[in-house]
């Protein structure tokens, strides 16, 4: 018997660029080593309390400096997801091996809206891998 192990090693910045009015999107890859585990789930989380999944200026946990609307998050071009409600489960046959190594894509994407401050935001995000579909 084999113990399944997985390591994801996420980017260290999955920037956004210079935000304007309307969607920004970034994206960046997350390496992640398998060894005999079938399938998997990958999600996402953000510590803050009161503003969970919305982009602060300075990561403050304060509503008054928080954008309108969350974050967005996925695996492709297109995010999918608000914080929290995103994971997505990837088995073998998804082009994901039981054992190797892969590049995983991970995209953001943000709203400004008229209303929201100017100032420099940033949000921390969790990606967590947990095994099973």
């Amino acid at each position: 018997f084999t113990t399944p192990t997985f390591t994801l090693t996420p980017p260290t910045l999955l920037g956004l660029g210079t935000l304007h009015l309307g969607a920004n999107t970034g994206s960046a890859t997350a390496g992640l080593v398998i060894t005999n585990v079938a399938g998997w789930t990958l999600s996402v989380s953000d510590a803050k309390g009161t503003t969970t999944g919305k982009m602060t200026i300075g990561g403050a946990d304060t509503a008054s400096l928080a954008f309108a609307d969350p974050i967005q998050v996925g695996m492709t071009a297109s995010p999918v997801g608000s914080i929290g409600d995103y994971s997505t489960a990837l088995q073998h046959g998804a082009g994901y091996g039981a054992t190797g190594t892969f590049n995983i894509p991970l995209c953001a994407s943000q709203t400004v809206v008229g209303t929201d401050l100017p100032g420099a935001y940033r949000i921390t995000l969790t990606y967590t891998a947990t095994p099973g579909p």
